[in-house]
């Protein structure tokens, strides 16, 4: 026969250990999400900057912009924004040298990074 009074308590300590990793599952998963989204904006921000010609004002304005919105929305801490932000800008080395080699490209490719630059809430 099954003895309730122990199986329930066991249940219960069980399901709570499973929200408890599933929480930390979780929030790996936000910070992993919010590293690349720092990343990738520090990339777009390099782009909008050296290619296409966007004031260090705006980048500046830009970088706030996302470093409220990540910690607001993914709950970031904001500790490591700079150093992920600087890896995002430095990784664009590429793309910064391609698109300056590429006239019709880069027409296009600037007014789609200034759009998200002057607009980071609808990306």
């Amino acid at each position: 026969m099954i003895s309730y009074k122990k199986t329930i308590p066991a249940l219960v300590i069980f399901a709570l250990s499973n929200a408890v990793a599933y929480a930390n599952d979780f929030d790996k998963s936000n910070e992993a999400m919010a590293i690349s989204a720092i990343g990738f904006s520090g990339s777009n921000a390099r782009v909008a900057h050296d290619v296409c010609g966007a004031t260090n004002e705006k980048i500046d304005k830009y970088k706030k912009q996302i470093k409220d919105s990540l910690t607001r929305t993914l709950k970031f801490e904001q500790s490591g924004f700079d150093t992920h932000w600087d890896n995002g800008w430095k990784n664009a080395d590429f793309l910064v040298k391609s698109l300056s080699n590429d006239e019709a490209y880069k027409k296009e490719y600037c007014r789609e990074v200034l759009d998200g630059i002057n607009n980071p809430e609808m990306n």
